[in-house]
């Protein structure tokens, strides 16, 4: 698997400035939040209703971990706090740095 791809991000990004780091801290962590899923139609054709993430939540989170590009050989960090609603799953994650 090529780990050299260049990603292009379609989605508006937000920094929230009370949980940036300062110059007097070590940056041991990322943490991203967002949607890992909505029911939007994915560039394969797919829909994942919400229901169906309601249903299999319980199995991922015994260990809640994020993979790169899909990758069972590369987590980079974990699920810390997650809800799903009408617009699918969001989830906030802790990226290890």
């Amino acid at each position: 698997m090529d780990k050299n791809k260049v990603l292009y991000l379609t989605s508006a990004f937000e920094t929230k400035s009370d949980s940036l780091p300062t110059a007097n801290d070590s940056i041991d962590s990322i943490y991203i939040e967002g949607y890992a899923s909505t029911q939007d139609t994915d560039r394969v054709g797919d829909v994942i209703p919400p229901k169906v993430w309601a249903a299999g939540m319980a199995n991922y989170l015994k260990n809640p971990i994020i993979l790169a590009y899909h990758d069972h050989d590369d987590p980079v960090g974990r699920m810390i706090e997650h809800r799903i609603d009408n617009n699918g799953l969001w989830i906030k994650a802790r990226i290890s740095a």
